[in-house]
């Protein structure tokens, strides 16, 4: 994959999936689910090694199919064993009963991630390994990061409520505490794959979580220090909320990509967006420059009282026969009130 070759064809081959059958192995189950498990052993002793690596209760018993009264509900099954997972890292077992790792500069996750040979994505070898991994580790992994990032959405937005749209309450606090908490297990996270893949390296490849999380933690400290000119209405502190809710609604979509039936619709609108960055961009200029001419014609202006269009919204007033709290001064909206 590093070199640009295509692999299509070899992983669509018989090569990494071999399929094989063993007497002393259930023929056929009521069960017609796929199930894929792990195994580091040798290939020559897979044959003796079927009840470590699938077990059984009594439900999934090889004789199992021969206690079912209807036989037209049992299913035929095939053995395979994929053996591409050879080829990246893995976990075995050597010769003192130390657990040791094979491979382990090679990344099958990372190959296939940087290669533009979309069609490997269709063959069963790779398909395998994605399953299994998304399954027994991935799946888990990301509903933890989902409902911590519920927890401190939900915490945010109270926190919103209270601090921004309300005034100042004995919750405020509380909700913070709870962003807090909310910081803890991805920050935590982000440090472990930073020790791991080293600084630099980690820095590379992670730019924009890094500068989320930190304007994260930022943002509390700050809301915290109100004695020193800080907290809701500052304007440091607002800026970071603006730029945390941005990031938020990002991670919120890429959390969505879990779920099976909503995958499609993210991938679309990143590729939708992704795509219309140069018309974003003369989008932004046109409402810019185009937010000038209501400048000039006075529209939204800071106006005194003598202004036209001060006259004009006292002309329009009167003409409706609503004269009631008709403000004349922005300045001071409480000096030359009409009633």
């Amino acid at each position: 994959m590093e070199k640009g070759i295509e692999v299509t064809p070899l992983l669509n081959s018989n090569i990494f999936n071999v399929s094989f059958d063993f007497d002393d192995w259930p023929g056929s189950h009521p069960n017609d689910s796929k199930s894929i498990k792990a195994y580091n052993g040798s290939y020559f002793d897979i044959r003796l090694m079927y009840l470590d690596i699938f077990g059984y209760g009594e439900d999934f018993a090889p004789d199992a199919a021969n206690k079912v009264k209807d036989k037209s509900k049992i299913y035929k099954i095939k053995y395979s064993v994929n053996l591409l997972g050879q080829c990246g890292m893995y976990v075995t077992t050597n010769g003192d009963g130390e657990n040791e790792i094979v491979n382990e500069d090679v990344n099958l996750m990372s190959l296939a991630e940087e290669t533009e040979e979309m069609e490997i994505f269709d063959t069963p070898a790779i398909v395998d390994i994605i399953e299994y991994r998304w399954d027994f580790y991935a799946y888990s992994f990301h509903m933890k990061g989902l409902f911590m990032n519920t927890i401190y959405i939900i915490s945010f937005i109270l926190y919103v409520k209270e601090g921004y749209l309300e005034a100042a309450s004995d919750h405020q606090q509380k909700y913070l505490l709870v962003m807090n908490c909310g910081l803890v297990y991805p920050v935590l996270y982000e440090l472990t794959q930073m020790v791991k893949t080293g600084f630099y390296e980690y820095l590379s490849t992670n730019k924009i979580d890094v500068i989320y999380y930190v304007a994260g933690i930022t943002n509390i400290v700050l809301q915290y220090l109100t004695e020193y000119g800080y907290g809701p209405r500052s304007v440091t502190c607002k800026v970071l909320m603006c730029y945390l809710v941005v990031n938020m609604i990002v991670k919120a979509f890429f959390y969505l990509r879990i779920f099976e039936s909503m995958t499609g619709i993210v991938v679309m609108l990143t590729n939708v967006i992704a795509d219309l960055r140069a018309f974003m961009l003369f989008y932004a200029i046109l409402l810019w420059l185009s937010s000038h001419m209501f400048m000039v014609i006075g529209l939204g202006n800071n106006l005194d009282s003598d202004d036209e269009g001060r006259r004009m919204l006292r002309a329009r007033s009167s003409s409706t026969g609503n004269t009631e709290s008709v403000v004349t001064s922005r300045d001071d909206p409480t000096a030359d009130t009409e009633y």
